[in-house]
């Protein structure tokens, strides 16, 4: 009799050791699904010039665009752009550098003109907001978004500031767009000094996976154009 009690006190006991032992054992963290990858990204016209001009706004689109046709199959062939994997929405950061100098140029949302600033930022891409820009070697000519003061004016950065030709009085100051986007039968070559701005872009997806890093180097004179 005293044998039958004796085993079932140690059960209860083993019981008891089990149950304390499991309630004490730590809680597994859930596994977090694996992240979809980002998507690919073809670049931008807008960043595919031979050379650029001092002072010129460049604008890096991120909307899909179609040339040509896909060999043997005849549909479109998307060239430029994110290429949609169903993994947004989409985010986008670029910056553009000096290589000779290290400076830095200001990134603005484009929206037919350059909007706010959001230089070393991630932008969220909607129906409204497709594409970035920047001017080569230079900053957004106005102040206050909607005022447009002086918005035909070419506003260096500081590393070339002392380089920009002053109007000639009664006529207009330089333009951002006035500089020679490209070579012609005439002027094969750029006519001014030139340096390497290297302009570098990255894609989001909506699960936090981010694209490798798309470098493009972009010829861009120094000097005021011609």
């Amino acid at each position: 009799m005293n044998v039958a009690i004796l085993v079932i006190v140690v059960l209860i006991a083993v019981v008891l050791i089990l149950g304390r032992m499991k309630s004490t054992a730590p809680a597994q963290p859930p596994k977090e699904p694996a992240k979809r990858p980002a998507p690919d990204y073809l670049g931008s016209l807008g960043l595919q010039e031979p050379w650029y001009g001092f002072g010129q706004r460049i604008v890096a689109s991120f909307g899909p665009e179609t040339h040509g046709c896909t060999p043997g199959v005849g549909a479109p062939k998307q060239t430029h752009g994110i290429v949609d994997n169903e993994t947004g929405p989409y985010y986008v950061r670029m910056s553009a550098t000096d290589m000779r100098t290290g400076a830095q140029m200001r990134v603005y949302l484009f929206d037919s003109i350059a909007g706010a600033e959001v230089t070393g930022q991630w932008v969220r891409l909607t129906d409204r907001v497709r594409a970035l820009c920047f001017y080569a070697l230079g900053k957004r000519p106005w102040g206050a978004i909607g005022s447009l003061v002086g918005c035909n004016k070419f506003v260096p950065i500081d590393e070339y500031a002392g380089l920009v030709t002053e109007p000639v009085a009664g006529e207009e100051a330089i333009k951002p767009l006035a500089c020679n986007p490209g070579p012609s039968p005439s002027t094969p070559n750029p006519s001014k000094p030139t340096t390497t701005v290297r302009v570098e872009v990255q894609v989001r997806n909506a699960d936090g996976a981010e694209s490798i890093v798309y470098q493009y180097n972009l010829v861009v004179e120094t000097s005021s154009c011609s």
